[in-house]
């Protein structure tokens, strides 16, 4: 371990692998420290989680720690006795400085740190981002004075004697700044924010390139922001680059604004200025989609953890606040349809789902939920 503080009095944040989990642990991080508190994150030594806390100067303790779910027998058998050699180090950590509380936000770098807090009595909390728990979150709830949910629907999957409080997932703060509102809809022109995430997603760089060539004709205007993977910029370019040239050869004129980027500098505005957005169903994803109040069609990522991103987007779906495709079904014509009834006939559906995002959006920031949970 490296960069750990001599500080007393610290609460201690476990969190690591995808940025499902880091990112919500950085948004409570930073809150905590503007009240005050000091902190140690905990992670793996080669995880996006040091990078990020390095990035915001935030206290890292790096662990040589790996995953062992869905890995060879050598592997897991490696990962396993690396999280118990990690667990072993925090220990001792704890007892030369023990924190007053330990949080942790799932993936595997948070078990030693959540199995050191057991071991020695400290407060331990959870946090669970998805729908349907994941196996470390569940495990350790066990354990946990409170566990604090993402979505309400996941207190089920926990044992009923677990101390489960709603609090929803904490997210960047620009994303509390401003949400739609049925006055926000655009009348005669359509725009979409494309949501792949870090890794992107093949399926939405093909499947909405094809869509607008069927979709798009002489007197609309289409705005589109497409965010994808870093290797497959140049490709989704030249994919509506293809696009508007075969178009051309149709029409006198094509109104189409396309930009298509790694990254989003300005979430919030991005969702803000999109009539809807086409994205997986990640749980930080749709947090944010609550949030902003943006209407959506999700295709949940089929081989995520207990499918849990088919969950995630149903939660939004089932309550009229979003629609939901499954990947097998998702083509370019079904989504040409989309495009075309929310362009013409049917701006009221956009309206009701932003009526029902508003029901479902939070009054409460998170991470003031969380914090004054662990605090009281």
């Amino acid at each position: 371990m490296k960069n750990c503080s001599k500080s007393k009095n610290y609460i201690v944040i476990g969190a690591g692998g995808t940025g499902g989990h880091i990112f919500p642990a950085l948004a409570f991080a930073q809150y905590i420290v503007k009240q005050g508190e000091q902190l140690k994150w905990y992670g793996s030594k080669r995880g996006l989680e040091q990078k990020i806390a390095s990035q915001y100067q935030l206290d890292y303790c790096a662990l040589s720690v790996k995953g062992f779910r869905g890995k060879s027998f050598f592997k897991s058998l490696f990962g396993l006795f690396s999280i118990i050699f990690s667990s072993i180090l925090c220990c001792w950590d704890f007892i030369k400085q023990r924190p007053k509380a330990v949080i942790g936000f799932g993936g595997y770098a948070s078990a030693p740190v959540c199995i050191a807090a057991i071991l020695l009595n400290i407060d331990l909390y959870i946090q669970e981002q998805n729908s349907i728990p994941g196996g470390a979150n569940k495990f350790f709830a066990r354990f946990a004075k409170k566990v604090f949910l993402g979505f309400a629907e996941a207190e089920r999957y926990f044992n009923s004697g677990t101390y489960c409080i709603y609090s929803g997932n904490p997210l960047r703060m620009d994303m509390y700044r401003k949400c739609k509102s049925r006055e926000d809809i655009s009348c005669n022109e359509l725009s979409i924010l494309v949501v792949g995430g870090s890794l992107g997603a093949q399926i939405l760089n093909e499947v909405v390139p094809a869509a607008v060539h069927h979709f798009l004709k002489d007197g609309i205007k289409l705005k589109i922001i497409h965010q994808c993977s870093k290797l497959d910029v140049s490709c989704v370019k030249r994919r509506y680059e293809n696009v508007r040239l075969a178009l051309l050869k149709q029409f006198t004129t094509i109104s189409l604004d396309v930009e298509v980027t790694s990254f989003i500098q300005n979430m919030s505005d991005a969702y803000f200025k999109s009539d809807f957005v086409v994205a997986r169903a990640g749980a930080l994803t749709i947090s944010e989609i609550i949030q902003v109040c943006v209407p959506s069609i999700l295709i949940p990522f089929p081989y995520a953890t207990d499918n849990h991103q088919l969950y995630n987007a149903l939660y939004l779906s089932d309550r009229s606040a979003a629609i939901t495709i499954k990947q097998h079904d998702f083509n370019e014509w079904l989504l040409a349809e989309y495009m075309s009834d929310y362009m013409a006939k049917d701006r009221l559906s956009l309206v009701e789902k932003i009526d029902n995002l508003e029901l479902l959006r939070l009054q409460v920031l998170p991470v003031e939920t969380i914090y004054s949970e662990m605090s009281s």
